[in-house]
């Protein structure tokens, strides 16, 4: 519409109606702008529009939006400007239908609430009145404030939207609250009769969302929908109950019958659309558990955005919907930008929403929840109170497979959610620590394919880890996440547990359900060394590349300096070559000694990389054909019984390579699986792997650190009704 329709329709009105704050008003009305006729063409006077002018004209411009042929949706016009009244000032349709000459109902407290009072006594006693005063502009009211006038301009809204879409009447508001002097409709006349089948009237009173007053409802006796519609006469004999109380009571239950189906359940939709009241989550009911549980973040971005509580906004954005390692403290949302609230006082709303958000999910109350969860949504929460009813406490494994279970959604996908779930299920937001480390492991390690679950740790380069963990009963991967899954260990546990906790991060994105792990993707991700350079194709190709292999290996792991040069100058040769240990020393400027423990050190290592499979321990990555011709060699010694002679015969016969090119591996490879250079003994025995010690089992974390194993207490996620 153009502005030659807001002349003809609203130029009368003054620019305190389009609720412009109150120094360009003041600035608009220094310019003889009183009215809006007035302030078009005092605009149409700007060759340059003035701060004051561009605030007026996007006003305009918004009002011109909402004007139809006939009237003006004023309701709209304020949402616009998220209902800020700056200006005693108000009209609409809907209301010019009252004047002095039709006052249709009284004024007071029990329909406008204090406000009503303080009107009442100011001379606007009638609606009528308080129409015509709005229109025109209200003084100030004795006893007014800043907060009774916001309230005020409240109720007025909701009133013009329910007189608009016919949840009240003239005749209705006329007969509620009569006018002074007229003898008020008695509450026999006024009982009015509800029709709600045995579904409807068994549900929690909470679902009319009266607040405070369900308690106190509650106390009386009334708990249910049905007692509540029978005891209707009496509900103003009852103590701490009004008539605003008992007018949404009624108009709630109506609207409550009227959304009534065929098999007597409710349409939430329908209720929760005449009631105004949110109905999550918005895209509907979930389908199964895994749309459930892919949703449930969503859902809490949704009652953060339906809530007016700044704060609850802050604790549920910067909190509830974040991990526990993202999760802004107590104090960090006390302190925000606009909030300034102890950490304690921050806890105690947390908690109490929590509380309220469990009450009306387990049990219809909301009763002091302004948004309604749909059915399906409450009913997989429900469950989950079934489910676990019978325990105070469980563990977060046992939590986890229970919930996969009794919602039929995969044990994967419940992990990005666990937080926020258990935040429910305990009514309280737990820490990283408390929650364990079994919340931070990826999806890929919920479900573990066979050959992945039973992959040494020895495989993987965790270091030193591997012995703790192996000195600890725990030697597979399936092993290590169900121990960090069921808090039996955690990154307090020790620095060689967190060191390997957090170098799990380099197998996500890189475990396949059919072939295990990416072993590329994962060696690219650590940046570990392959040796040999080239896969082993056959005995012939391992034999000619044996030596520079554990030359480069030693040079990388390297458990003492000189273990490459005693390697290469020494252990690796022939006895009628070899130089001599004091000889190596002098050439080392070091003692004989030092480099025979040096050579026993290195030998070890070498044995525990190639036979004992420790590539934990190596730096690098050993191919497994490479791997694989040790394990034929170890078996083919472990046959000759210690016998040099009868080894080189099977080996040479097994491989089919000829005799000399074995000769100048021999060196190497006796060494390696006895632990003593060639021709040093007489006969040999395989030199045994390093036995991991045992050791009682850690608990998750040092009782000084105050952190504990995980245990989900549940008592407070119990349904009541």
């Amino acid at each position: 519409m153009s502005f030659p329709y807001l002349l003809t329709r609203l130029g009368e009105l003054k620019i305190e109606h389009l609720q412009l704050d109150e120094l360009t008003t003041d600035a608009l009305r220094r310019r003889g702008a009183m009215s809006i006729a007035l302030l078009v063409a005092e605009l149409g006077k700007e060759r340059y529009p003035t701060k004051e002018g561009l605030a007026a004209i996007a006003a305009l411009e918004g009002l011109a939006t909402v004007c139809g042929p006939r009237d003006v949706d004023w309701l709209t016009y304020w949402a616009g400007n998220d209902h800020r009244f700056h200006h005693r000032f108000l009209t609409c349709p809907e209301l010019e239908e009252f004047t002095p000459e039709n006052p249709v109902c009284g004024i007071g407290k029990s329909n406008f609430g204090n406000a009503g009072a303080m009107l009442q006594r100011a001379g606007y006693a009638t609606l009528g009145c308080l129409a015509k005063g709005l229109r025109e502009g209200l003084p100030e009211v004795p006893g007014m404030g800043a907060k009774k006038w916001s309230e005020l301009f409240e109720t007025i809204v909701k009133l013009i939207r329910d007189l608009r879409e016919g949840r009240v009447s003239a005749e209705i508001l006329s007969a509620r609250f009569p006018l002074a002097g007229q003898v008020p409709i008695s509450e026999v006349e006024f009982q009015p009769t509800f029709d709600i089948g045995e579904r409807a009237r068994a549900l929690h009173l909470g679902v009319l969302h009266l607040g405070s007053k369900t308690s106190t409802l509650e106390a009386h006796g009334i708990r249910t929908i049905g007692q509540a519609a029978d005891a209707f006469q009496s509900l103003l004999s009852l103590a701490g109950i009004g008539r605003a109380t008992v007018n949404m009571m009624e108009t709630r239950i109506h609207l409550l019958a009227g959304a009534q189906v065929e098999n007597g359940d409710v349409d939430w939709g329908r209720y929760c659309y005449g009631a105004g009241i949110p109905l999550l989550p918005e895209a509907g009911d979930p389908a199964d558990g895994n749309s459930f549980v892919a949703g449930l973040s969503d859902v809490i971005a949704e009652i953060g955005q339906k809530l007016d509580d700044d704060v609850l906004k802050l604790i549920i954005d910067r909190r509830l919907s974040r991990l526990p390692h993202l999760r802004a403290t107590l104090e960090e949302v006390g302190t925000t930008d606009g909030v300034n609230l102890t950490r304690e006082r921050v806890r105690q709303i947390e908690s109490r929403f929590l509380k309220w958000m469990v009450a009306a999910l387990l049990d219809d109350d909301y009763s002091n929840f302004d948004v309604h969860f749909r059915p399906s949504f409450a009913g997989f929460w429900r469950a989950a109170a079934d489910r676990f009813s019978g325990a105070d406490e469980i563990s977060n494994s046992a939590l986890l497979d229970g919930l996969a279970e009794v919602w039929q959604v995969d044990a994967a996908l419940l992990t990005d959610h666990l937080p926020f779930i258990i935040t429910i299920m305990t009514g309280d937001v737990p820490s990283g620590r408390s929650l364990g480390d079994g919340v931070r492991l990826g999806k890929e390690f919920l479900n573990l394919p066979v050959t992945t679950a039973t992959l040494p740790l020895r495989r993987l380069q965790i270091g030193k880890a591997v012995r703790t963990l192996e000195g600890h009963g725990i030697a597979t991967l399936g092993q290590f996440v169900d121990a960090i899954r069921t808090g039996s260990i955690s990154r307090a546990s020790g620095s060689h547990f967190r060191a390997a906790i957090d170098h799990l991060t380099c197998l996500e994105g890189g475990i396949d359900d059919v072939t295990g792990i990416d072993w590329d993707n994962y060696l690219a991700k650590t940046g570990t060394t392959v040796l040999p350079d080239e896969r082993t194709g056959t005995p012939q190709t391992f034999l000619q590349m044996l030596n520079p292999a554990l030359t480069k290996l030693l040079e990388i792991g390297n458990p003492v300096g000189r273990s490459p040069i005693i390697f290469a100058r020494r252990t690796s040769h022939p006895v009628e070559v070899r130089i001599t240990t004091e000889g190596l020393a002098r050439e080392l400027n070091t003692h004989g000694p030092t480099v025979k423990r040096a050579e026993t050190e290195l030998l070890q290592f070498l044995n525990e990389v190639l036979i004992g499979g420790n590539l934990a321990i190596a730096g690098v990555h050993v191919r497994e054909d490479f791997l694989s011709m040790w394990k034929e060699a170890a078996d083919c010694f472990g046959e000759a019984d210690g016998d040099v002679a009868r080894f080189k015969a099977n080996l040479a016969s097994r491989w089919l390579v000829d005799r000399e090119e074995l000769d100048r591996a021999l060196p190497t490879l006796v060494a390696v699986l006895t632990g003593y250079p060639y021709k040093r003994l007489g006969r040999y025995t395989k030199l045994q792997a390093p036995i991991a010690q045992v050791v009682v089992p850690l608990p998750s974390v040092p009782s000084d650190v105050g952190d504990v194993p995980v245990r989900i207490m549940l008592r407070g996620f119990r349904r009541q009704h």
